[in-house]
């Protein structure tokens, strides 16, 4: 990493294709400006895994070195304990989590967990290795070969819980009903609104909600532009009051003043 800049953001894919479906990203932050630049983790419906080398603070609390955030509906504001920010940001699918560790994701949601009371020693032996590291590729590779052992063996919901979470991720909107998004497949709805919110961490309707908010602030940072009406139709909004009221609940801003802050 070539800190002679002092402030780089850089967002990866995974390098090995097995990891492809379960990964999403690998966010790198760094940023020595002195301009006391906060990085905003925005509402997700992913969990993600954040080293955190420089001890920055979240929404003013000193946080885990290596830690999950869950699932959640709130912004979150990284700002530097002294003047530095750097971290990885490993961002999970909204089922991938499930296959690297027995940890039910319902445990993350909402809140920060130490990273070492699921991965364990070996977390923490990773972490020391990346921090030593001088360039993302290195870094990258790190990850990659470490999520690769990690990955369990499929148990027999998650082919279920994945089928529907793209399901809802693709379709974030109306489209497909709340209460027949279940019948899908061979379990009761009772049974499978528990192994959903289990695998995934919440329920259905509030895994749809923060997906459509996903796909609109994707759509607001992409280098041309959609105007607000047709982001607000894409994502699965009911009409443009709605995309704004919820937009705004979940960002703390309005969706025209938004922009490509940090996508992670």
């Amino acid at each position: 990493m070539d800190k002679e800049n002092d402030f780089i953001f850089s967002l990866e894919s995974p390098g090995k294709v097995e990891l492809s479906s379960l990964i999403l990203s690998y966010g790198h932050f760094y940023d020595q400006s002195g301009h006391h630049r906060q990085k905003q983790i925005f509402p997700s419906n992913n969990v993600s895994l954040i080293f955190n080398f420089k001890a920055a603070k979240i929404n003013g609390q000193v946080c885990p070195d290596i830690m999950l955030l869950g699932l959640h509906e709130s912004v979150y504001l990284m700002t530097p304990a002294q003047r530095e920010i750097e971290t990885v940001i490993i961002q999970f699918s909204s089922f991938g989590f499930a296959r690297f560790s027995d940890t039910p994701v319902s445990e993350t949601t909402e809140t920060f967990v130490n990273a070492e009371r699921v991965f364990g020693d070996s977390i923490r032996h990773l972490f020391n290795q990346m921090r030593s590291a001088s360039d993302f590729e290195t870094r990258n590779q790190l990850l990659d070969s470490f999520f690769c052992r990690e990955i369990r063996n499929e148990n027999h919901y998650f082919r279920y819980v994945s089928k529907l979470a793209g399901i809802l991720q693709k379709y974030p909107g109306p489209t497909v009903a709340y209460r027949n998004d279940f019948g899908l497949y061979p379990l009761s709805s009772r049974h499978m609104a528990r192994v959903f919110k289990d695998q995934i961490g919440v329920n259905a309707q509030t895994f749809r909600r923060l997906s459509r908010f996903v796909v609109a602030r994707n759509l607001l940072y992409q280098p041309k532009p959609y105007s607000l009406a047709a982001i607000g139709y894409a994502s699965g909004y009911y009409d443009p009051a709605h995309f704004s009221r919820e937009f705004k609940k979940l960002s703390g801003h309005n969706a025209k003043n938004s922009g490509p802050i940090c996508q992670l």
